[in-house]
């Protein structure tokens, strides 16, 4: 049992990796007439964000849920946007012994416009808008597999 639950708790924690990599990453291919709007998104935009809150669009309507961080006594899980288009993923969780474990990814991540997010994990480009982007909440929309999905964040 505990091999399994071990396994589904990083089969679950590695498709939210995907997910939140889905939901932050934006592209476009049209300009933002005003820098200004892009430079201070820019500037917004960096630092640390946990993991808040996710969910979808049901009939229209947002149905958000807190985040389920599987190891909260480990560390919670975090992106980090660096000043060099640099994204790390931080993500905490236990093994079979209940020994804290954290796993890292690192890509790159832009802005276009003034509300599209690219990043990029492993090749993987994630194309997301941004719904709210201020001192203290990233809220990002992304579709995956047809279903309109949600995650917030909040800095740290």
């Amino acid at each position: 049992y505990a091999i399994n639950k071990y396994t589904f708790n990083v089969v679950k924690k590695l498709f939210l990796l995907v997910a939140t990599i889905l939901s932050i990453s934006f592209t476009g291919c049209s300009k933002d007439d005003d820098n200004s709007s892009s430079a201070s998104q820019h500037e917004l935009i960096l630092g640390n964000w946990r993991f808040s809150q996710e969910g979808s669009i049901i009939n229209g309507q947002e149905v958000l849920d807190s985040y389920d961080n599987a190891a909260p006594q480990c560390g919670f899980d975090y992106l980090e946007f660096r000043s060099s288009s640099e994204i790390r993923e931080f993500i905490y969780d236990t093994d079979i012994n209940s020994n804290c474990m954290n796993f890292l990814n690192s890509g790159n991540w832009s802005l276009s416009g003034t509300n599209q997010l690219s990043i990029t994990f492993d090749s993987s480009t994630t194309i997301s808008e941004i719904l709210v982007l201020n001192q203290t909440t990233l809220k990002v929309k992304y579709v995956s597999g047809g279903v309109a999905r949600i995650i917030v964040f909040n800095k740290i």
